[in-house]
């Protein structure tokens, strides 16, 4: 059950969404308050239901690509 358990917490931390939200509270210290707030707001809205939940490691080039593609064409919401 431990080694279950361990295996849980592991996958939970090889998400992008861990390591983008250990990115962001690293580098926010030194932004504007303005720049925090649309940073994060961006990852949540718009990268975040896309990627976080996945391991970071599988997520391709490719796919990333093809993500980024769609944001540049979407109106501004």
């Amino acid at each position: 059950m431990a080694t279950k358990r361990a295996a849980e917490l592991e996958a939970a931390n090889n998400t992008f969404e861990h390591l983008a939200r250990e990115w962001y509270a690293a580098k926010c210290k030194t932004w504007s308050e303005g720049t925090a707030v649309r940073t994060i707001g961006a990852l949540e809205k718009h990268v975040f239901p896309i990627f976080g939940k996945r391991p970071y490691t599988g997520i391709m080039p490719m796919e990333w690509m093809e993500f980024l593609r769609a944001i540049t064409t979407r109106a501004p919401t």
